[in-house]
């Protein structure tokens, strides 16, 4: 394994557990998350900043905000990262209220999405974005009405800040998920897969075929990405290097290390999980081969974004399965 790579994942794992010994009652997954923003930005955790961003949410936002749901931690993460916390804050509930306003729905979803307008977007061009995420959110519509909702707002607005021509993105998108549904399947994760692949410059085809390798070298060694919001780290990985069978290796290298670590085995956090959290070190690491419609300092925030999507989708799909296995003990 790469030796970066692995000193990212000594950190990450230091930090998680720093935070679990402070913000002792969120869920295990969302200390992973925050201490996965830190260790991105290469920056010394400062778990009672985090905590201190917690409290100014609380105090800033109405009882039933969905501010304060699963994302808290993550947004307040996010704010104590900022030179600026109060202001930048306060732009992410402009955003979130506009966005509201052109009839997105109120959710947690939204709420990454705002941010991550917040933090990348002047004032001055807030209506432009969210004008582009509604004209692209309503095009995805109109080719898969049952499957676009809020949980595509995060990549959604990721499409919306590039300057991708919208009309060309969705023939771009029925054309992936044309080249991939026969070996990956449909549905949301392969939406959100196609949606992650608009942000490359290379060609469709490439694309394609290097996630098809990917998936491929993965699957032989029993790493399955292809549910519950897993798949689109097939994107993430098609585009940070040539070699996908390098990259395979590199991210079971690393979901493997983490394994043997405290709080990442196989009773604290999915095989998928520890792979998702691995996949994320290794697209930073090889990061200077992408090709990206975005500008280069805002490459690892795409990242970060899509392994939140991928998280929460996870979350989210746990959660469902423990109600109805709930409901159906009654």
């Amino acid at each position: 394994m790469n030796t970066r790579i692995e000193n990212r994942l000594d950190i990450f794992v230091d930090y998680t557990m720093q935070l679990g010994k402070v913000l002792k009652w969120d869920y295990k997954l969302s200390h992973m998350l925050c201490s996965m923003l830190y260790t991105n930005e290469e920056r010394i955790l400062d778990a009672n900043r985090i905590k201190e961003m917690r409290e100014y949410i609380k105090k800033n936002t109405g009882i039933f905000s969905s501010f304060k749901g699963t994302t808290l931690p993550i947004i307040a993460t996010m704010l104590s990262l900022d030179e600026n916390p109060e202001s930048l804050f306060t732009k992410t509930q402009i955003l979130y209220d506009k966005m509201k306003q052109q009839n997105f729905r109120g959710s947690e979803y939204l709420t990454i999405a705002a941010m991550q307008v917040a933090k990348i977007k002047t004032e001055s061009e807030y209506n432009r974005i969210i004008n582009r995420m509604k004209e692209f959110y309503d095009r995805l519509r109109k080719i898969h009405p049952f499957l676009t909702s809020t949980d595509d707002y995060i990549y959604v607005a990721m499409v919306a800040m590039t300057d991708i021509d919208l009309e060309l993105a969705i023939r771009r998108v029925v054309t992936i998920e044309d080249r991939l549904r026969p070996t990956l399947g449909g549905g949301n994760d392969m939406q959100a897969l196609a949606l992650v692949l608009l942000l490359a410059d290379n060609d469709d085809d490439e694309l394609c075929n290097k996630v098809l390798q990917l998936y491929k070298y993965l699957k032989d060694k029993k790493y399955k990405l292809r549910y519950n919001g897993t798949m689109s780290t097939l994107g993430v990985l098609a585009m940070t290097s040539n070699d996908m069978n390098l990259i395979a290796e590199e991210l079971v290298n690393g979901a493997e290390y983490l394994k043997d670590k405290k709080g990442f085995g196989a009773f604290s956090i999915s095989k998928v999980q520890r792979a998702m959290f691995s996949a994320n070190f290794v697209a930073l690491q090889y990061v200077g081969d992408m090709k990206n419609n975005l500008l280069e300092g805002t490459i690892s925030n795409n990242i970060t974004n899509i392994i939140i999507a991928q998280q929460m989708a996870t979350v989210a799909a746990t959660m469902a399965a423990t109600s109805a296995a709930a409901s159906s003990a009654n």
